[in-house]
């Protein structure tokens, strides 16, 4: 058989080739999908509608509003040739939009970006090949360009890049998360961040010898990221990707006070109070650091949302059940890892060492009864104590100011992070059971 014969034989009746999915089914299944939408958009309707509406209703608008998405997809992904089924799409996730709770922003933000690409998507099964390949090459040129204008951004740059990048690509970038790292690694990458957890929950009480009972607790600490070991990860991705969540927490306000204004200020001269032996907490300053570069307060969004999320995930994560949780609280610090000088890494200095460290924190959180709900059942998470004086400062980890004998097994560094996690003094930490409970510093590596 000559090759003209070969390819005669590949025609439509040929068994290897299957026949497209006949629009009757495919409509019938996208129109199923639009139903599931439709029906989430009217139970959020009618959620806007009564003040009282009973709490399950919004998971089941989730249900119905991603059953219908995903159903509308399968017909989608069937015929993606045919503009009709697209239109459908787009009804679909726009109904979704509407039939989703309000709190879960991101998702709405989801289904809104899918109307769009769904809208797009019926216009390019409209035009023509050619059209479809300039459209295309348009995208891929934008896209890339925009990852170029990420690399040109940061100052100093040329006044045309700027207006380019915060005008038109800074939306798209931070909205595929490609403006994160491309101007990072240099000159200098500046100290990464880990996210240091103390779990504090109440198991009881214990006599005291006056007659009298005082609450006992347990406490964990617990660190994002952290390497576990037994677990098998070669790229270390999950490490990695984790570490955009401490990316989060570190975005503050550092430089918001000049050196003048904050000697002034009202919070330094309640942390001066700390730093001096009056008979309560002692907290020295941290003696490298500039006083004022001490106090780093959080952009609002990260202290409105970011931390409590954080907070409310780390206590129900580490809990067995609700009232577990109701007895716990959670003191969060966010760690600065300063990276050793040359001249310092070649001494043998420990690149790891907790002197290396600067930890701030970020206040105490736990569950409290929602004020908005008049029958006291539902609880929200919350800062405990928002005139904390330490709140937002840098928590000290400082050398040991007495020198230490040869061979002697006490640390060469005062802890004062374990300290205010735990709420005893300095000299507390030798004794049992203090001892057993400070950070283990060798888990941040």
């Amino acid at each position: 058989m000559d090759q003209d014969e070969s390819l005669n034989t590949l025609t439509d009746t040929s068994p290897h080739v299957l026949p497209p999915y006949p629009w009757s089914c495919v409509r019938k299944t996208a129109q199923v999908g639009l139903g599931l939408a439709g029906a989430a958009a009217a139970l959020g309707l009618l959620a806007n509608i009564v003040e009282s509406a009973p709490s399950f209703l919004n998971t089941v608008r989730l249900a119905l509003a991603a059953g219908g998405v995903l159903t509308t997809g399968i017909a989608v992904s069937k015929r993606p040739d045919l503009w009709r089924v697209w239109a459908l799409g787009a009804g679909t996730a726009l109904l979704a939009y509407f039939g989703t709770p309000v709190h879960w922003d991101s998702l709405r933000l989801v289904l809104g970006v899918l109307t769009t690409a769904a809208i797009a998507g019926a216009v390019l099964a409209v035009a023509t090949l050619r059209w479809r390949y300039i459209v295309a090459s348009v995208l891929i040129l934008f896209h890339f360009f925009g990852i170029f204008m990420a690399t040109v951004s940061p100052p100093p740059s040329p006044w045309l890049a700027e207006q380019i990048y915060h005008r038109l690509y800074s939306p798209y970038l931070q909205f595929v998360y490609l403006r994160n790292a491309y101007h990072f690694y240099s000159p200098q990458p500046g100290p990464a961040s880990i996210v240091v957890f103390m779990l504090k929950t109440e198991i009881g009480e214990e006599p005291l010898p006056d007659g009298t009972k005082r609450k006992r607790y347990e406490y964990r600490w617990i660190i994002l990221p952290q390497r576990y070991e037994g677990k098998r990860d070669p790229m270390g991705l999950t490490y990695i990707r984790r570490l955009s969540l401490t990316h989060h927490a570190s975005q503050g306000q550092s430089d918001a006070m000049m050196p003048q204004t904050f000697e002034r200020a009202e919070v330094h001269e309640r942390r001066k109070e700390l730093a001096m032996r009056l008979g309560g907490p002692y907290y020295p300053f941290h003696p490298v650091e500039p006083q004022y570069n001490q106090y780093r307060v959080p952009n609002p969004d990260v202290m409105r949302y970011v931390l409590p999320s954080y907070a409310q995930h780390v206590i129900l994560e580490n809990t067995p059940d609700a009232a577990t949780a109701a007895k716990t609280t959670v003191k969060i610090y966010r760690l600065e890892h300063e990276t050793l000088g040359v001249a310092e890494f070649n001494a043998g200095i420990d690149p790891y060492h907790p002197l290396t460290y600067r930890a701030f924190f970020l206040g105490e959180y736990g569950f409290r009864p929602d004020p908005t709900d008049s029958n006291r059942k539902r609880v929200r998470i919350e800062l405990l104590d928002p005139q904390e004086k330490m709140l937002y400062w840098l928590v000290p980890v400082i050398p040991r100011t007495t020198n230490l004998p040869p061979g002697s097994s006490r640390k060469d560094y005062e802890d004062y992070l374990s300290a205010h996690a735990l709420g005893v003094p300095l000299e507390d930490l030798e004794k049992e059971p203090h001892a057993s409970r400070t950070l283990n510093w060798s888990l941040l590596r």
